[in-house]
C-alpha cells in the first residue's frame, strides 16, 4: 500500500474518518459529532470548524515523520501494510521521501 495525503485531505476526509472510527457507537457525543461533521459543506471543512466540533486538533494535523521525527507539514506518504496495531507501515514527509529516492537512484546508477 502506498497512500499520499495532503493537509486539505485531512479536512475533506474528516467526516468519513470520524464515522469509520466510531461506527456503531452509541455514545451520544460521538454520534452528535458525526452528524455535525457530515452536515458541513466542502467549503466549511476547515481546521477551525472541525476543531470546534471535535474539541481538539488531532483530526486536522499530521503526526511526526517516522524517519526524521519532525512534524509533517503539508503532505505525508504512507508505505507498507494497511496501518494497524503491529503493521509494518511507515509514514514519512516529502523531504525524507526525496532523500530516500535520491539515495536509491544513486545506488542504482552505480550498479
Amino acid at each position: 500500500m502506498i497512500e499520499v495525503m495532503t493537509y486539505k485531505d485531512l479536512f475533506v476526509l474528516a467526516p468519513e474518518r470520524w464515522a469509520s472510527q466510531y461506527a456503531g457507537s452509541t455514545q451520544p457525543d460521538k454520534v452528535a459529532i458525526a452528524e455535525k461533521l457530515k452536515s458541513l459543506s466542502r467549503d466549511e471543512l476547515t481546521a477551525k470548524n472541525i476543531n470546534a466540533i471535535i474539541g481538539n486538533t488531532s483530526w486536522t494535523r499530521f503526526g511526526n515523520c517516522d524517519a526524521c521525527g519532525n512534524d509533517i507539514a503539508d503532505v505525508q506518504v504512507t508505505i507498507g501494510q494497511e496501518p494497524d496495531y503491529e503493521s509494518r507501515t511507515a509514514t514519512v514527509c516529502i523531504s525524507c521521501l526525496d532523500k530516500a529516492l535520491a539515495m536509491a537512484l544513486e545506488v542504482k546508477r552505480r550498479l
